[in-house]
């Protein structure tokens, strides 16, 4: 029952963040409202449910439908806009979460190892080598989701959520 919750909670999510801008370039609407908000409440969710599914398994289907969003709700006009506004809100999402976390957290054996890892990670220059198949925009965007991800894994290790 709470994972059809969890569907439809998505479902009224996305529908509300869509609005209707015409694809007349002489009108000066802002074509992309709501991917921030919406990929915020979706984290928020995934963040607060207590669902037995791996909270990083939501926390990668909050990127995915955003991006979704961004390449099936918006016009072909604003679809690289949208995915830029994606990249650069996650960057900034990962900022903050890695303010907050410390270099020395009261974690011990395994936890204090996966913390770690995941701080070392998340600090790497470039943590993916993407091939030729990919666009240079999907490449950021595949390299600053597995940031945000590692260092929300370790803000759950500090929180003990980890699941």
């Amino acid at each position: 029952m709470s994972r059809i919750l969890w569907f439809v909670l998505v479902a009224l999510l996305i529908s509300t963040a869509v609005v209707w801008a015409e694809e007349s370039p002489s009108q000066n609407l802002e074509p992309i409202i709501g991917v921030e908000d919406w990929f915020d409440g979706c984290a928020q969710l995934s963040q607060e449910t207590v669902l037995t599914v791996s909270k990083m398994n939501l926390d990668a289907d909050c990127v995915a439908l955003a991006l979704d969003y961004c390449t099936q709700k918006q016009t072909n006009s604003f679809q690289d806009i949208c995915h830029e506004i994606l990249i650069d809100h996650i960057v900034l999402r990962s900022a903050e979460i890695s303010r907050l976390l410390p270099s020395k957290p009261d974690l011990k054996g395994f936890k204090l190892s996966s913390y770690t890892n995941a701080l070392r990670r998340a600090s790497e220059a470039a943590q993916i080598q993407c091939g030729t198949d990919m666009s240079e925009r999907e490449c950021l965007l595949l390299d600053v989701t597995m940031k945000w991800l590692d260092l929300r894994f370790a803000n759950r290790l500090l929180e003990g959520e980890i699941r």
